[in-house]
């Protein structure tokens, strides 16, 4: 009998999917896998990245798939 997993709680949005990249498998946010048994699965942030021209925080880009600095208008 198949058992469906435990439901992953995503902070950027309902699982599988998130409000910024819409893919679970490319959102910015690691999966880390619980051990055996363990209840909630939890999704920690990564560190976001900052402009290497303006070091302005960068914002991820769901279309596009890349990093998009606001401030400079270009992808890194």
């Amino acid at each position: 009998m198949y058992i469906p997993p435990p439901p992953v709680i995503c902070p950027l949005g309902p699982y599988p999917y998130c409000w910024l990249c819409r893919n679970y498998l490319d959102c910015p946010f690691v999966y880390i896998p619980p051990p055996r048994y363990a209840i909630p699965v939890v999704i920690t942030p990564v560190r976001v990245p900052s402009c290497p021209l303006c070091l302005t925080p960068l914002t991820w880009s769901s279309y596009y798939k890349r990093w998009w600095c606001p401030r400079c208008a270009t992808f890194i």
